[in-house]
Formats: C-alpha cells, sequence, structure tokens
C-alpha cells in the first residue's frame, strides 16, 4: 500500500479526482495552496510568502490600479483570512506605502496602487 502527494492545477482538480475515486481507499484529501506555481515542472513559490508580496501580485495579475473596499475583502477571503481583516490589511499596505486613498469614505472608498 502507499500514500501519494501531488500538486494538480485548479483546473484539473475534478478530473484528478474522479481518477482517484475508483481505486483509492477513502476519501482524497484536498489542500490548497496559495503561494505556489509551476515551473520547469516543478512547483515553487510565486513569491516571499507575505500577505503584501501576494497583493501585489493580486494588483498584476488582474491588472487593476484602483481598488475598493469589496476588492480588498475578496483577496483577504483568498487568502484564508477573515473579510474583517481587510480594513487592517488596507491600513498596512498603506503604512508600506504601496496603496494611498484616493476618494470616498466608507464602501465608497478607493485606493490607488502605488507601486
Amino acid at each position: 500500500m502507499f500514500r501519494i502527494e501531488a500538486f494538480v492545477d485548479d483546473k484539473k482538480l475534478g478530473e484528478a479526482l474522479r481518477a482517484l475515486a475508483g481505486i483509492a481507499i477513502g476519501n482524497p484529501a484536498v489542500q490548497p495552496v496559495i503561494n505556489a506555481e509551476e515551473k520547469g515542472g516543478k512547483v515553487v513559490p510565486s513569491g516571499d510568502g507575505s500577505l503584501p508580496s501576494a497583493f501585489v501580485e493580486f494588483v498584476k495579475a488582474r491588472k487593476l490600479s484602483e481598488f475598493g473596499p469589496q476588492e480588498m475583502k475578496k483577496f483577504v477571503k483568498g487568502m484564508g483570512r477573515s473579510e474583517t481583516s481587510s480594513t487592517y490589511f488596507t491600513q498596512r499596505l498603506q503604512a508600506l506605502g504601496l496603496v494611498k486613498k484616493v476618494s470616498g469614505s466608507g464602501p465608497r472608498t478607493r485606493y490607488a496602487v502605488t507601486k
């Protein structure tokens, strides 16, 4: 008997689970990997693992120059954090000089990406 661990792209996860369903004993365990990408047939970190660097990657991937509280809530939730931490994280990004407030207040606040 053997235990298998493998990395699977999001788009291929369903196919991999269906293939294992008939031959595996029990249910396969699925665990998302947030800070990883495939390069040259290997899984490597896509940044230094910090939330600010993950945010920079998030902004680049979506080509955002501005964002609001709703986008930040989606980002922090995608990173496995509570949506209520989005305000704290936005303040932290401001302190690091990565974003600055441009207009509005409350849910209409807009922030510009500076780096």
